[in-house]
């Protein structure tokens, strides 16, 4: 029997135990930033942020529509199917949100001293390598090279790329997916990287560059790097002001991305920008950008309850492999998983987001949830505290992002299926710094040759 309430024609549906547990958790949410607010001053930190987006919007802003049959625009035929996995794909999302809670806890039971030096006992060299290369301008030379590289090579390969249909026909010739996924990977870390570098004097020469950057993106034919890397400067820049944010300027950043999408999609589909314009709302609830929970749901469906073992884990550590190598990958890369799950095949489809949590579940279930949770709430709470401090103390917003990259490494493991792009962010700062390294030993030598000939 079917208990859930209907509102506005159907727009909206719940079970009512769900909505309350959703207005529960999100009063915790509110109720910890207020507290954290009257404690520190600031009023967007790291914490709140990756939590805002990754769960708060997904899961408990999207609960009351997930269950409107408006959802079958979407899922299709499966749709009676999905609606009924609703609640435990959001029950698990609330299990998982609460493991995070309790990695911040052990951070802060053991103390922030001595949590941020079990860290860095790991991950300091690779901190101390990225802040280097940054303010060196090393790593920003390197991804000059390699966005002009790949995008010469793509569009070589795809000359229709320069309409806005370069995801689609990567999506459709497998075999060179990886040269556009490592230019979707290279270019947002380019344009974040040259902002980081030039935040504290921003002349209008190099505010110009980076509108240009920006602007590049659109041309990658996906929205979600453009997206991306525009909220990263947005919020680092709201850190450099000890998380001060304007509420106007928010607002102002959501309508030019909310415009830049409905653009992007209008380009890439052949529709009418005035059409996209019309169903821009219905595509925000029941389209697929804010869709976590609901493909979550759509998965949980149409898995047989095997558990995975790890085995889409293993495979998205293995994937500096092309799949089009790799038997293994083939089957058990996640977007092949949750695309297969889904009903669609890797070629037509690049597979749904099961979530923050979905992955883990699938492979491990609640204790796999709980153990991937708690140490990135663990890692999460490490960034957040950095963050604060390294802008308070030494207010440098280099400093201060190069503390993200351990929650970036392990916020890998929520969705396996992005994983490559930790490959490449790694690669790029171990060659950043063999150049940076090159050229003051050769600057070095030409000092001491310079030196040597005035003494002769």
């Amino acid at each position: 029997m079917d208990n859930r309430i209907s509102l506005f024609y159907g727009a909206i549906r719940f079970d009512l135990i769900g909505l309350l547990l959703c207005l529960s958790f999100a009063a915790i949410i509110f109720w910890d930033w207020y507290l954290s607010y009257k404690r520190t001053g600031w009023k967007i930190d790291f914490w709140q942020f990756q939590i805002l987006i990754g769960f708060f919007v997904p899961v408990l802003l999207m609960y009351p529509v997930t269950g409107s049959e408006l959802q079958s625009r979407a899922v299709g035929l499966a749709w009676s199917d999905v609606q009924q996995k609703i609640d435990l794909a959001l029950g698990i999302s609330l299990f998982g949100y609460a493991s995070m809670l309790a990695g911040r806890i052990l951070f802060d039971r053991l103390g922030p001293s001595v949590s941020s030096a079990l860290v860095l006992q790991i991950y300091r060299p690779l901190e101390t390598e990225t802040r280097r290369n940054i303010k060196s301008g090393a790593v920003t030379i390197l991804l000059i090279v390699l966005v002009s590289i790949t995008s010469a090579c793509v569009l070589y390969i795809a000359p229709e790329a320069i309409h806005l249909r370069v995801r689609a026909y990567f999506l459709e010739n497998d075999s060179f997916r990886s040269l556009y996924n490592l230019l979707v990977a290279v270019y947002p870390l380019l344009i974040f990287f040259y902002w980081l570098k030039n935040s504290e004097r921003m002349s209008l020469r190099k505010q110009s560059v980076l509108l240009l950057l920006i602007f590049g993106s659109v041309f990658l034919g996906a929205r979600g790097p453009l997206v991306g890397v525009v909220l990263q400067i947005f919020v680092f820049s709201a850190f450099r002001k000890r998380g001060q944010l304007s509420f106007t300027g928010a607002m102002l950043l959501f309508v030019v991305l909310a415009i830049v999408g409905i653009v992007i999609n209008a380009l890439r589909t052949d529709k009418s920008i005035t059409g996209e314009v019309f169903t821009f709302w219905a595509n925000i609830f029941y389209g697929n950008n804010f869709s976590d929970l609901r493909d979550f749901a759509w998965v949980l469906s149409s898995w047989d309850g095997t558990w995975f073992f790890g085995k889409t884990y293993l495979a998205a550590l293995m994937s500096f492999i092309p799949r089009a190598l790799s038997e293994f990958r083939e089957e058990w890369a996640l977007g092949v998983v949750t695309a297969k799950l889904a009903g669609f095949t890797p070629q037509e489809h690049a597979g749904v987001r099961p979530g923050m949590f979905g992955e883990s579940y699938l492979n491990f279930g609640f204790l796999g949830v709980f153990v991937v949770a708690s140490v990135n709430g663990f890692f999460l709470r490490y960034a957040d505290y950095q963050i604060k401090r390294r802008i308070e103390l030494n207010h440098d917003v280099i400093f201060a992002y190069v503390s993200t990259i351990p929650y970036q490494i392990s916020s890998a493991f929520f969705l396996t299926s992005g994983f490559w792009a930790l490959y490449v962010f790694i690669a790029v700062q171990l060659l950043a710094s063999i150049l940076r390294r090159s050229v003051r030993a050769h600057a070095k030598h030409t000092v001491d040759i310079r030196v040597a000939k005035t003494r002769v």
